[in-house]
């Protein structure tokens, strides 16, 4: 007698989860992304992305976004890219890729001084935006439009 597992079940690898990272995997510069509340939707990546699911006891999923963003990590993907017209990254290439991984505690101190970072660079982006609005409106307020 066969026997088939349950197809849904199946599937669940393929549903993103709190904590995945994904990110593009063909084409000239990539994109990643933390996922985060997902909550109970059922997601499924598109082909074009490619999905790490880290052991969360070894590997904060939030330090292995920020290092795949970083030059250091952008690097490495360059180095596991094939194909000249459209670059692409393969699974296999990706489950060799080298990940510099330290001990949790110190993923953490990352993580945050990476965070406490970004919060500036967002606060300094909306100053920006805030000043290129003004001096538009320097403009505007003579003409008159």
């Amino acid at each position: 007698m066969n026997s088939f597992d349950d197809p849904s079940s199946r599937a669940d690898k393929f549903i993103l989860k709190d904590g995945d990272v994904v990110f593009t995997c063909r084409g000239i510069g990539y994109k990643t992304a933390l996922i985060h509340d997902i909550g109970n939707n059922k997601v499924v990546p598109s082909s074009n992305l490619m999905v790490i699911r880290p052991d969360s006891e070894y590997l904060d999923s939030m330090y292995l976004n920020y290092f795949l963003n970083s030059s250091l990590g952008k690097e490495c993907i360059k180095r596991i890219q094939k194909g000249g017209v459209i670059p692409t990254i393969t699974k296999s290439s990706l489950d060799n890729m080298e990940i510099p991984v330290m001990d949790k505690d110190t993923q953490e101190v990352v993580v945050t001084r990476y965070q406490i970072i970004n919060k500036k660079i967002n606060e300094i982006r909306e100053q920006l935006i805030a000043l290129e609005q003004k001096t538009d409106k320097i403009i505007t307020d003579l003409v008159g439009e």
